[in-house]
């Protein structure tokens, strides 16, 4: 198959795929939102990274991500554990690696989380007993979903400093911790975003990454995903952009066995996640966010896991 017009050298490592053979899959999607969705999927030979082509330009991007199609919000709400237990187990499982990994300067602690979604990594810092979080700038285009945020620290937070973006250019200052859950799969230019963050750490400041471990495996759907990660390409992407990883690998359930693989999706797991929904008004919270903890395996360190997760640590001179 001759891709060739649409790849020229990889994204991650600069392989030029005219200079070889490479393998391809087809983009697995059931997404009717976008007329121009990949068809196909091609890894480079050096990295392993799999890139989804056709790629969308950065204007179709930015425009996907800030009409709110992603998130599907209708309108502002306060934002809870209760109303959403998987994000907010994942927030905690995440802030459970990071935590012990932040410089202590003093008792003030600041993070950046770019593309912030609900924000309970946040959330979950500002509880923390062993920091004092400072200041929490999260970066997100859903303008609803930003809404959202604000009035969930309104009503939880009144007293921290809670600021909302819109983009990384519009975020002034340096953090302790930089946030990347989940956003670089849906980049076509992940060393620019990278580039552009780590002037955003202070020295010695830390960056944790969450991607997805070569979703493409076990999904039916993984639109609008653009990048396909595995531990090396995620490695050699860190490395690249200047962070000495003190942290990599992947976590979750094995991606074969997973409740998110298609191939082993069954009624009774659809109907021991509904019943658990429905009745999660009257359960404990903790109760709840164990259980989803342990029905996905959050916090277990698996080679074959379905989500990858790096810290790295920026020293760069004019940090």
């Amino acid at each position: 198959m001759n891709l060739y017009k649409e790849l020229q050298l990889c994204p991650i490592c600069s392989w030029g795929f005219k200079n070889g053979q490479y393998r391809t899959v087809s983009y697995p999607t059931e997404a009717e939102k976008s007329e121009n969705k990949p068809k196909w999927i091609a890894f480079c030979e050096n990295c392993g990274v799999g890139i989804a082509v056709p790629a969308w330009s950065i204007d179709e991007l930015e425009n996907f991500y800030s009409s709110g199609d992603y998130w599907g919000n209708s309108r502002a709400e306060v934002l809870s554990a209760k109303k959403y237990p998987v994000p907010y187990a994942l927030a905690r499982s995440r802030w459970k690696l990071v935590e012990p990994l932040i410089r202590r300067v003093g008792d003030k602690t600041s993070v950046l989380d770019i593309g912030a979604g609900h924000g309970f990594l946040g959330m979950i810092a500002a509880k923390s007993k062993d920091l004092r979080l400072a200041t929490y700038v999260c970066v997100e285009k859903d303008r609803t979903l930003g809404e959202s945020l604000k009035k969930t620290w309104s009503v939880y937070f009144p007293n921290s400093n809670l600021q909302v973006k819109e983009h990384i250019d519009h975020v002034d200052g340096q953090f302790d911790c930089v946030i990347l859950s989940h956003i670089l799969e849906h980049l076509i230019d992940p060393q620019k975003m990278l580039h552009t963050v780590l002037k955003k750490l202070t020295k010695g400041g830390i960056l944790f990454v969450d991607v997805p471990n070569q979703d493409y495996l076990f999904k039916k759907d993984v639109f609008p995903h653009f990048l396909f990660f595995n531990i090396s390409s995620l490695r050699h992407l860190l490395q690249e952009c200047g962070l000495t990883i003190s942290l990599i690998d992947c976590y979750g359930n094995d991606m074969n066995r997973s409740p998110m693989n298609f191939r082993h999706s069954s009624r009774m797991r659809s109907a021991f996640v509904e019943i658990i929904m429905r009745t999660r008004w009257i359960i404990p919270e903790r109760v709840i966010l164990a259980i989803f903890s342990k029905y996905f395996k959050m916090n277990k360190a698996n080679s074959n896991g379905t989500w990858i997760r790096a810290i790295g640590t920026y020293y760069s001179a004019s940090a």
